[in-house]
């Protein structure tokens, strides 16, 4: 006679028997779907790195690009920023507004565009040597130092500049979750990168970009570090082009006779 489930699993009845078998096939199966869930996830997260390094090699080929900064929200942590502990900080003049703002930039080089309130241009920028500031009045501010007027830059405080973009993607590797979703249409793709507990700069970042190029069309910003507020804004590619050098020299945006300040 063909032995028993009692003699196969000596000291068990049938039903401790069938409960054991079970039991050993309910955990190979939470063991498999753990297994297979872990290998997915972390295809996902090395396709995504795939695709950084992808997006921060394209930005290093561009010649030089220009984007639309549009301010989506503001707000003001509840608590004291410690910017509002610099002696200096209340007794600075109001930024211009940073909506509809222009930047352009050119491999560490930038011009930012804003108008203010009045309708007048305040133009800052840098041509990676030194930087400078011109108001709509008075003298036309300079500095030996290139990052001297980073300071009316969103992102400049946690290091993830507007102005370097391929700079301020490196930023993301060890700061950041980074995943892939799809992107607006077929040939897009949508880099989203959520900010790990204990590293500075904004908390979500969404970047929409072309696949096969990797030039990227837009970047979202949730809670901006900007001053003593955080923003929520976009930046919208407008155009990729190369720039002449003097570009980015304080002469190009401001009449001969304007007074000039060395800081």
């Amino acid at each position: 006679p063909e032995p028993s489930a009692a003699t196969d699993w000596p000291g068990l009845r049938p039903r401790a028997v069938r409960w054991a078998t079970a039991m050993v096939a309910a955990t190979a199966a939470v063991i498999l779907l753990f297994a297979s869930g872990v290998g997915f996830e972390g295809r996902s997260v090395s396709a995504a790195v795939l695709q950084l390094d992808h997006l921060i090699a394209a930005q290093a080929r561009l010649p030089g690009s220009r984007y639309l900064i549009t301010v989506e929200s503001r707000s003001r942590p509840p608590r004291q920023h410690f910017f509002d502990q610099t002696p200096d900080w209340k007794s600075r003049p109001p930024k211009p507004p940073l909506n509809g703002a222009i930047v352009h930039a050119s491999h560490g080089r930038f011009v930012l565009v804003r108008t203010t309130t009045a309708g007048e241009q305040f133009i800052t920028g840098s041509d990676g040597q030194s930087s400078w500031a011109v108001a709509p009045e008075g003298p036309v501010r300079v500095s030996s130092r290139p990052d001297h007027f980073n300071h009316d830059l969103p992102g400049h405080e946690h290091d993830m500049p507007l102005t370097t973009l391929a700079e301020g993607l490196e930023q993301l590797r060890a700061a950041y979750v980074l995943r892939l979703e799809d992107g607006p249409t077929p040939t897009h793709r949508q880099l989203i990168a959520e900010k790990r507990r204990g590293f500075r700069g904004p908390q979500r970042i969404a970047i929409d970009y072309e696949e096969a190029t990797g030039q990227i069309d837009s970047l979202r910003f949730n809670e901006m570090p900007y001053g003593p507020e955080r923003l929520d804004l976009r930046m919208d590619l407008v155009s990729t082009s190369s720039y002449d050098d003097s570009f980015f020299s304080h002469s190009s945006h401001h009449s001969p006779e304007r007074t000039i300040y060395e800081e």
